[in-house]
């Protein structure tokens, strides 16, 4: 067994366990971790968030060891994905100004719902971007085959 195949497989197993604890409602996900403001939920929310294009770059061995122009392409997109995703929490922060994300019906920005749907594109962008990159990715990994049977 590789070391990345078992760092792939590590990412790839925390996802899981994440989704399991985020989806199951096991703890609760309103309680706030180790004294600190941010609710559990939110961090659970996060990992995942991160782990997801995590395990696309290690799954992918042109995107980890890129071999060809567009391989760098695809490498760099799901760097600056996998960088956003770290920020979310920061980000959500700013466009919520809270920890639990709530927001309001008010005049301002942050807290409103124009700031709601920003951060939902941002959370939906970090999901759907690393999974079409992926599939583009193998998409273009067989036409290129097709085209130059080396």
């Amino acid at each position: 067994m590789t070391k990345r195949f078992k760092l792939f497989l590590f990412y790839f197993l925390l996802l899981l366990v994440s989704c399991y604890l985020f989806l199951s409602g096991v703890l609760n996900l309103s309680r706030t971790f180790l004294g600190l403001k941010v609710p559990i939920g939110s961090l659970l929310a996060w990992s995942i968030l991160i782990f997801l294009p995590t395990v696309i770059f290690y799954g992918n061995k042109s995107i980890y060891n890129p071999v060809r122009k567009f391989h760098f392409y695809y490498r760099n997109i799901l760097y600056f994905i996998i960088a956003l995703a770290v920020l979310w929490l920061f980000i959500g922060y700013g466009f919520a100004g809270n920890w639990q994300f709530n927001f309001k019906e008010q005049e301002a920005f942050v807290g409103s719902s124009r700031a709601a749907a920003c951060f939902l594109y941002l959370t939906i962008g970090i999901v759907v971007i690393p999974v079409l990159t992926g599939i583009a990715l193998r998409i273009h990994t067989i036409v290129i085959g097709i085209l130059n049977p080396s």
